[in-house]
């Protein structure tokens, strides 16, 4: 008999063995990488079911890609990942250490995908609902081998800007103050957009350089939905950087490389808050979708490869009810966390475009920073 876990995985992910064959010489104009953090199936699932209800066929909307595969997640030195070491195998196709930073495992730096593109004269972002210096970000253009180097990681990305787009739900800072971290990319020639013009994201305009950080309250991250309502947040939503950041990419010739993270689902997750993590994954699927209609009315969704994953599974999340009972709509199923921190659980990936195929089936983190490369013939 399979056991479950062949089971599950036979019938979650039976239409990669069914991708038709996609010319490898295609180049993709653009390459989006989407990064759930900490985000597993089960969080997909629980957030799939609270938007549809039980019989939910269609699931998220990043559930109807046509390429599905699942990933593995371990670092150099660890079975369970952090997500230093796991945006490094991603932005770089290596394993290293759990809290080293785009470097490998002796310490010495990593090229990443970010750097590659912007070698080959591609347009370049990196947007996030958590600080622009987090992990996850930072793995794309930080070569540090302690993540807590928060003011190194800022520096990093501002002494030799070369990436145009820099959109953070908040900053993480040491002895440095946002101040100076504002006045360092207003002297690297950003349009700059700070607590309170999350507004302005509407007028970013194709080309236009911008670094935006939009916390108003402290927190580090964009507001959850629940906090939206509960003090009447005028904070943005990743929809919007998501979405300005493609406005601005889009005007390159020569193509971009984007990273999109929603960082807060892991955050959600750490705390075991099931609420804050449904509406998390909800709003990161949200980001994807308008994203997706942009790119259409921009006549570039179809030449754009788009990667949907994440770095890790954070909670050890289950779905353990409710038993001989359905789930009415927008019901949340009950839940069980088995850990505060993240686990070893392999977690999901959805692809459309060209190049898309390579992403079907069982991959390591490492195979992804590959697919992206080969897919804008870097």
């Amino acid at each position: 008999m399979q056991s479950v876990y062949t089971s599950l995985t036979l019938a979650v992910f039976a239409l990669a063995s069914s991708v038709p064959a996609q010319d490898e010489d295609a180049r993709a104009r653009n390459v989006i990488l989407f990064i759930g953090d900490g985000m597993g199936l089960a969080q997909v699932a629980a957030a799939s079911y609270a938007a549809g209800g039980q019989e939910n066929s269609a699931g998220l909307f990043f559930e109807s890609f046509p390429v599905t595969g699942y990933v593995t997640t371990h670092s150099a030195d660890s079975f369970v990942t952090d997500s230093a070491a796991a945006a490094t195998s991603m932005a770089s196709g290596i394993k290293t250490a759990n809290g080293a930073l785009g470097v490998d495992v002796s310490g010495e730096p990593a090229v990443t995908i970010l750097e590659q593109a912007e070698e080959r004269g591609l347009a370049t972002g990196l947007v996030t609902s958590v600080p622009i210096g987090h992990a996850t970000p930072a793995a794309f253009y930080a070569h540090v081998s302690e993540r807590g180097s928060v003011d190194a990681i800022i520096d990093a990305a501002l002494s030799d800007p070369k990436i145009e787009v820099l959109l953070g739900g908040g900053l993480a800072v040491d002895e440095l103050s946002s101040d100076e971290v504002f006045a360092s990319a207003e002297a690297a020639a950003y349009t700059v957009l700070r607590p309170g013009d999350g507004a302005l994201l509407a007028e970013v305009s194709p080309g236009l350089r911008v670094f935006g950080i939009f916390d108003e309250n402290g927190n580090r991250r964009l507001d959850y939905v629940a906090e939206h309502v509960s003090f009447e947040s005028t904070e943005p939503r990743l929809v919007d950087l998501a979405t300005a950041a493609v406005r601005s990419l889009s005007a390159s010739e020569t193509g971009f490389f984007l990273m999109v993270e929603g960082g807060a689902i892991d955050w959600a997750s750490h705390d075991n808050e099931i609420g804050n993590t449904v509406d998390e994954v909800r709003e990161f699927d949200a980001a994807i979708e308008a994203v997706c209609a942009l790119l259409d009315g921009l006549g570039q969704l179809d030449e754009t490869l788009i990667i949907v994953t994440a770095d890790h599974e954070t909670g050890g999340l289950t779905l353990p009810g409710p038993y001989r009972r359905t789930l009415t709509t927008g019901e949340i199923p009950s839940t069980e966390w088995s850990t505060g921190g993240h686990s070893g659980i392999p977690v999901g990936l959805w692809a459309r475009g060209p190049h898309a195929e390579a992403c079907a089936g069982r991959l390591d983190q490492t195979e992804i920073h590959g697919i992206m490369c080969r897919a804008l013939g870097l």
